[in-house]
């Protein structure tokens, strides 16, 4: 803990107030609101050594004012930033805004906190918001030779990439995105706009023994692209809150699985409108924990998963997907909706396309499942099962529809 406080105190620019940067190679770190509200417009070329942080007051929560602060970062007019971590909402109220085709390139960034109190019992009410908007890009990426700082010479420092033992079981590294530690994370891509992170991204992650609480927020807007090229994931509190929200032609890649909500409790709503993708190279796992809530609806747009696709398991969980209006749904293996004891099922295809290897929908005892819809497309290549298990209890009602499997398990137990 006070390795990164001392680090950021070694040689900063601490800034509390308004003001604007422009052109500047900084040897060590910018950390824009310490004590008090401020408002930062940065132009130009700046390449930071160390830090880039704001409303983090230090990483520490005990030294913000009372009541906590609210401070910005705007970086526009097709401005060009670098540093080799950045930080935005730690303790408080922090926004990043990239604009007007500017692009920020970064070791590894944090959008609501970091693990500077990783050890506090007291929560975080900080949240940090980070917008990326009108053709602007954000970059995470592994190394300052993978930017155009790679001929600074102002050399980003690698000693200061967090390995966040007690928020991601030590996988954290380079090329990370962390978002919403305990604080809730925001983050905004709209107008053509890309945010691409070279490794993980580690939503919701709580810290270990404190569960996070508050929802994660993360919006992908017209035609922009969020591309991740490792996983997207929990952290080790495994309980995960976390939205989704795309429309007009925005797509979400991610280069291998995704797996968030695995906790128990964990409550994740995904949302997907008007030509927009979501697609995983690997493996499809949301809330899966015991008494989890999944909600995932499909208008015009399509997921697909070359994986196995687990939604909405565990005992007493609750699973809505809605899937409509040429939607197209494809899990190349076997796709599981609300497997567990007690589970309740609602799944509605409209005009929309579900195409698995094998599904199975509400399979445990007293499970609750209403599959219905009208003008669908149901295809199971190898087994097709419906609330298998002891008092368990089926719904299907689908008008001019075809379903294709391969064999077929409705309501198979005592």
């Amino acid at each position: 803990m006070c390795f990164f406080l001392g680090s950021r105190l070694a040689y900063a620019e601490n800034i509390d107030g308004n003001t604007t940067i422009s052109d500047r190679n900084i040897s060590g770190s910018l950390n824009i609101g310490i004590n008090k509200n401020a408002n930062v417009d940065i132009n130009g070329t700046v390449n930071i050594k160390d830090y880039f942080s704001v409303a983090t007051c230090n990483g520490q929560s005990s030294t913000c004012p009372a009541g906590g602060l609210n401070a910005s970062a705007n970086i526009n007019n097709s401005a060009t930033v670098g540093a080799s971590v950045t930080i935005v909402g730690d303790s408080s109220k922090g926004e990043l805004n990239i604009d007007g085709g500017s692009t920020l390139y970064t070791q590894q960034l944090w959008v609501s906190g970091n693990d500077n109190d990783k050890t506090s019992n007291v929560s975080d009410d900080s949240n940090g918001s980070l917008k990326i908007n009108n053709g602007s890009n954000v970059f995470v990426v592994s190394s300052q030779d993978d930017t155009p700082f790679k001929t600074n010479p102002v050399k980003w420092n690698q000693n200061i990439i967090s390995q966040g033992n007690n928020i991601t079981d030590g996988t954290v590294s380079s090329g990370d995105l962390v978002l919403g530690k305990t604080g809730n994370g925001i983050i905004d891509i709209d107008n053509n706009s890309k945010l691409d992170v070279k490794n993980d991204v580690v939503v919701s992650t709580g810290v270990d023994g404190i569960p996070n609480e508050k929802p994660s927020v993360i919006n992908i807007k017209n035609g922009s692209n969020f591309l991740i090229h490792g996983d997207m994931k929990g952290g080790i509190s495994a309980a995960g809150q976390l939205e989704l929200n795309m429309d007009n032609s925005s797509n979400l890649r991610v280069d291998k699985s995704i797996a968030v909500g695995i906790g128990s409790k964990s409550n994740i709503s995904v949302s997907a409108a008007s030509g927009s993708s979501i697609s995983s190279t690997g493996d499809f796992t949301v809330a899966t924990g015991n008494n989890s809530n999944a909600k995932l609806e499909l208008d015009a747009s399509n997921l697909s998963v070359n994986g196995v696709s687990t939604i909405g398991s565990g005992d007493g969980s609750i699973t809505k997907f809605d899937i409509k209006n040429g939607s197209v749904v494809t899990s190349i293996s076997d796709m599981t909706l609300a497997k567990g004891k007690g589970t309740q099922a609602n799944i509605n295809i409209s005009s929309s396309q579900l195409n698995t290897g094998s599904l199975s929908v509400g399979e445990g005892d007293n499970a609750d499942v209403t599959m219905t819809g009208s003008g669908a497309s149901v295809s199971s290549k190898n087994t097709f099962t419906v609330a298998k298990g002891n008092n368990a209890s089926a719904t299907l009602n689908y008008t001019d529809s075809t379903i294709n499997i391969g064999s077929g398990y409705i309501g198979e137990g005592e």
